[in-house]
């Protein structure tokens, strides 16, 4: 993952056709904490600039919040909340 990925409200990479839409009032980013020297793995801000509602569709957390999932864990925002390394005994 690169320092800093921008998403549409949908979850994909926004193109030129996104960027260029006036009517487009919500954008989210997300920064690779990892890339500077902070052990957060990611940080996710949805923006809605607009009045009505935005539902926002999480990106993929990566390889690296999959690989530290607790198994314990029953959605994709508490796997990636902070979970420390697994150990070779893990409880929940």
């Amino acid at each position: 993952m690169g320092r800093l990925q921008w998403f549409t409200p949908a979850g994909s990479a926004p193109d030129t056709t996104y960027w260029s839409d006036p009517g487009n009032h919500a954008l989210a980013w997300r920064i690779d904490g990892t890339e500077f020297s902070d052990p957060s793995s990611a940080l996710y801000v949805g923006y809605n600039g607009w009045s009505g509602d935005v539902d926002f569709t999480l990106p993929s957390p990566g390889p690296a919040c999959a690989a530290r999932a607790s198994p314990c864990a029953t959605s994709r925002a508490a796997r990636c909340s902070a979970v420390p390394p697994r150990s070779s005994a893990s409880s929940c």
